[in-house]
């Protein structure tokens, strides 16, 4: 995992209290999921190493990619 600032590691703290807490719904958890990915722009591996016209192989190699939900992503957000 990369290495988060105070600020963000505070609010992922804090957003996990309250889901503890019961204070989001799934729906709600759902949305700020949605929006995260709106965010993120995820494109899974193959879709990423098929764009760019390499293998699979030399897209993991690029080490430009995350695991989400057990699958690899390529986050194409900037």
């Amino acid at each position: 995992m990369a290495q988060l600032t105070d600020y963000e590691q505070k609010s992922l703290q804090r957003l996990g209290e309250t889901i503890m807490e019961g204070k989001w719904s799934n729906e709600g958890m759902v949305e700020a999921v949605k929006l995260l990915f709106d965010f993120l722009n995820p494109i899974p591996l193959q879709d990423y190493a098929n764009k760019e016209g390499i293998t699979y192989p030399g897209a993991l190699k690029r080490n430009v990619h995350t695991e989400l939900l057990g699958r690899r992503f390529f986050l194409d957000n900037y």
